[in-house]
């Protein structure tokens, strides 16, 4: 998802400015697919449509930080790194 910082302007009383960062954390597929009522592709499928949406975000513009297929509590160690190396 697309992250946002709201960050408060010195001297500016209640004003804020939100500023909008150009970067997503990508998910990686874990490299299974499993077909639900809602999710209706295979796996194969699933690997086009994540080739689509990183290609749409990049040309857009946007910077993409990879998170590659793994254990959840190492994607979200991963994760929580690259925050807390924002703050």
């Amino acid at each position: 998802m697309k992250r946002y910082i709201l960050t408060g302007t010195p001297g500016a009383g209640k004003t804020s400015i939100l500023r909008q960062l150009q970067e997503f954390f990508f998910i990686r597929n874990i490299g299974f697919c499993e077909p639900t009522a809602a999710r209706r592709m295979s796996f194969q499928e699933s690997l086009a449509f994540e080739q689509i949406h990183e290609r749409s975000y990049r040309q857009f513009g946007y910077d993409l930080i990879d998170v590659p297929a793994g254990e959840v509590a190492d994607r979200v160690a991963m994760i929580a790194d690259v925050i807390s190396q924002l703050t």
